[in-house]
């Protein structure tokens, strides 16, 4: 009886990680992200229907606005807003404020510009030849910001892509997730 080869591919926690054709190092291959952040930017408001003709509800919290019903779910200024942010520093915890016009929203009609983790804002933070990258998960929604190299190289076939992965502590090529709907 044969026994399946696995070849180059390598399950490691849930993600299949396939040979870049950049080096590999202890952990996995490697690979260069396409897209990173030069320069902090400020986010435009999202252009979100309020029902009726008030306006946004008036606020002193974010629990305030989740009562409201609107869909408008921060306070901001005193008025309920759709977005978490409009620039890194509305942000908690360090975070990276992701406008809603740099990812993909998934099936929502509208998508927020959203505070995600961030291992660094720009990419100066992640020294020479660093490039502050964002990370993708589902369906293209953004988890977060994460340091990568400009050297590594790149992703060879097409149904893969370099993304950040949290089981190796670096990018690396995985396969392309599938996006119904």
């Amino acid at each position: 009886m044969k026994t399946p080869r696995l070849g180059a591919l390598v399950l490691l926690g849930g993600l299949a990680l396939i040979h870049c054709s950049g080096g590999t190092t202890a952990g996995g291959p490697t690979c260069a992200p396409a897209q990173d952040r030069a320069a902090a930017v400020t986010c435009a408001p999202t252009n979100y229907p309020v029902p009726g003709d008030a306006g946004p509800p008036s606020c002193a919290t974010d629990a305030d606005c989740t009562a409201s019903g609107s869909g408008l779910m921060t306070c901001r200024v005193g008025k309920c807003v759709y977005d978490e942010c409009l620039t890194d520093g509305d942000c908690a915890n360090g975070g990276v404020c992701a406008c809603s016009t740099d990812y993909y929203g998934g099936n929502a009609q509208y998508h927020p510009n959203v505070c995600v983790p961030a291992d660094c804002h720009v990419d100066a933070d992640c020294g020479t030849n660093g490039v502050c990258a964002p990370s993708l998960g589902y369906c293209g929604s953004l988890e977060g910001f994460h340091c990568g190299s400009s050297t590594a190289g790149s992703c060879g076939a097409t149904d893969q892509t370099c993304n950040f992965s949290s089981e190796v502590g670096r990018f690396a090529c995985s396969a392309a997730a599938v996006c119904n709907g």
